[in-house]
């Protein structure tokens, strides 16, 4: 299996073009995407640490030194697949 990862922004792009081509029940059933796209959709959210990070500028809390990401992780069940995908889209 692979897996590609993708910053929101990147994935809100790629996601409206797959709207406009297919059915709202390929982006809505998981089985379905699977079986027509060749992938299931991941998010990922959580604090991981600033690099742009300044002590300086601290309030004291601990998340300070922490950003809140989002990061989209498509899994491919073929390498055919995915190499359609980057060859498309990325």
């Amino acid at each position: 299996m692979t897996t590609i990862k993708l910053e929101e922004h990147e994935w809100q792009a790629i996601k409206a073009d797959l709207e406009k081509r297919y059915p709202k029940s390929v982006m809505l059933v998981r089985t379905k995407m699977k079986s027509e796209l060749g992938f299931t959709v991941r998010e990922h959210r959580g604090w991981i640490k600033d690099p742009n990070y300044d002590p300086q500028y601290a309030f004291g809390s601990e998340y300070d030194s922490k950003i809140y990401k989002v990061s989209i992780h498509l899994d491919f069940y073929s390498e055919g697949a995915a190499t359609m995908f980057r060859l498309k889209y990325l």
